[in-house]
């Protein structure tokens, strides 16, 4: 939601794009093991973390992106959530 906001510099969202690159691969890999998975994800956390520091994102802008944005369940969530 938050790449919906217009004033994100565009090296922001470029430096995002590569995280989401390297670690949603990962994330998605059934064959490894959860306590290596773990690992990675905690990784992309902080790194996300690290990104947004410093990124002026104005509360109407946020507010607009969250409302215009459709959100996305992943595969198998009704199933989770029944």
């Amino acid at each position: 939601m938050i790449s919906l906001c217009n004033s994100l510099p565009d090296d922001f969202v470029a430096r995002k794009d590569a995280l989401k690159a390297k670690y949603f691969p990962i994330e998605m890999n059934t064959n490894l093991p959860v306590e290596e998975k773990t690992e990675h994800m905690i990784e992309w956390y902080a790194a996300s973390e690290r990104l947004f520091n410093g990124v002026p994102l104005p509360m109407r802008e946020l507010e607009r992106a969250v409302g215009s944005a459709l959100p996305e369940l992943r595969d198998q969530s009704v199933e989770l959530f029944r």
